[in-house]
């Protein structure tokens, strides 16, 4: 006990102990609360965190911050963060998918349209990006839906040249 190593409680640390012992007691939830990915996923909730709107095929956006893309692509790092680009709002074009408006370094938004993607084959690669894992459900049934999710997931990891994401899809 905390009290026997001669450690002080009061009312607040005491509360904390206490919580942080029901937690241990519960499989450690209150470290899965304040893990990294947690923290990251439920980022991607918070429109003010959320500077790209990526929308596919069926033209329902899926939110997500340009940090995260960019930490896991060098495509979409340039795409954001390049020195190079110029500082007017600009349409590029490239093999499969459509970047809208927004100086890359100045503007607060940007608009990415993925012409071969559902919305939900984006939000799991989405989720897949903050947490490492495809939401529950997508991996274990090998129903239709999830195939074609699964096969579009794996192109956004091709295109955008996110390796992890393409071994994921390609399991």
């Amino acid at each position: 006990s905390l009290a026997k190593r001669g450690v002080g409680l009061n009312s607040n640390s005491m509360a904390g102990y206490m919580k942080f012992r029901a937690a241990n007691a519960l499989g450690n939830s209150m470290e899965m609360e304040d893990s990294l990915s947690s923290v990251i996923l439920e980022s991607l909730s918070k429109k003010s965190l959320c500077d790209v709107e990526i929308i596919g095929r069926d033209k329902v956006p899926v939110q997500a911050p340009s940090y995260l893309l960019a930490a896991h692509s060098e495509v979409f790092q340039e795409m954001f963060y390049s020195e190079s680009n110029d500082d007017t709002a600009a349409e590029t074009k490239l093999s499969g998918y459509v970047v809208v408006g927004g100086d890359t370094k100045s503007s607060s938004s940007h608009t990415l349209e993925l012409a071969f993607a559902t919305w939900d084959a984006i939000e799991a690669a989405v989720h897949f990006l903050a947490t490492h894992s495809l939401p529950r459900g997508l991996e274990n049934e090998a129903n239709e839906f999830n195939i074609r999710s699964m096969c579009q997931i794996h192109l956004i990891g091709r295109l955008f040249k996110i390796t992890s994401l393409v071994n994921q899809a390609y399991r």
